[in-house]
């Protein structure tokens, strides 16, 4: 099952050079992930969120982390504190439109 797993970093967000470089970084590791980044100036937060396969959400955790890491490392920027981690299933038909719901 697909899940999505999204990493919320604190300061990195304050730079907007950082969401290009950690993109790049998350790109050259794995390109199937559909690694997007978010981020909050005012905030500081840089949020990372891409896609895994996994039986439930705590083998998608665990597989999240290690390509979490690898593309971490691979930007070359400097670890901040984690303040957000979530994994969410994602439904197979998730983004099919529900014929029910069409305009007549």
């Amino acid at each position: 099952m697909e899940h999505r797993i999204t990493v919320t970093m604190s300061e990195l967000g304050l730079d907007e050079v950082n969401a290009e470089r950690l993109l790049e970084a998350f790109v050259r590791c794995d390109p199937n992930i559909g690694a997007v980044m978010s981020q909050n100036l005012r905030e500081g937060t840089l949020a990372v969120t891409f896609s895994v396969d996994a039986a439930d959400a705590q083998d998608a955790i665990d597989v999240a982390r290690n390509i979490f890491f690898d593309g971490f490392k691979a930007s070359g920027l400097e670890p901040t504190r984690i303040v957000g981690l979530e994994a969410t299933a994602v439904s197979a038909s998730a983004g099919v439109p529900d014929p029910a719901l069409q305009p007549a």
